[in-house]
């Protein structure tokens, strides 16, 4: 059985068990090549750049985009700051600082 593997780095040739792997562009647009012997196949697919695919993609929902970039979630309005409540203690003004002259001694 061909498995379609996807090497999602992009284009690559990889050779294991003197059998040559190219991972070229599909009409999709994904690098893939087809691999038939399993032991290969596992060998693929334990590295993280590596992934079976099936031959045609998926078609797109264009309704789950938005729930995707959401997480799923409906979109929800920041509620307002609450206002701070009055406190039972006097509000404190700022303290003005004292305006001060300083004297100098004038030589006559």
């Amino acid at each position: 059985m061909k498995t379609l593997i996807e090497c999602k780095t992009g284009h690559t040739i990889q050779t294991l068990g003197g059998v040559s792997y190219s991972f070229d562009r599909d009409e999709h647009g994904r690098f893939v090549n087809e691999v038939a012997s399993v032991l290969h196949r596992s060998l693929f697919l334990n590295v993280d750049v590596y992934q079976e695919v099936p031959l045609t993609p998926e078609a797109d929902d264009d309704q789950e985009i938005p729930a995707f970039l959401n997480g799923g979630i409906d979109p929800v309005e920041p509620e307002p700051e609450p206002e701070p409540e009055p406190s039972d203690t006097a509000a404190q003004e700022p303290v003005k600082p004292k305006t001060t002259t300083k004297k100098t001694a004038s030589k006559a």
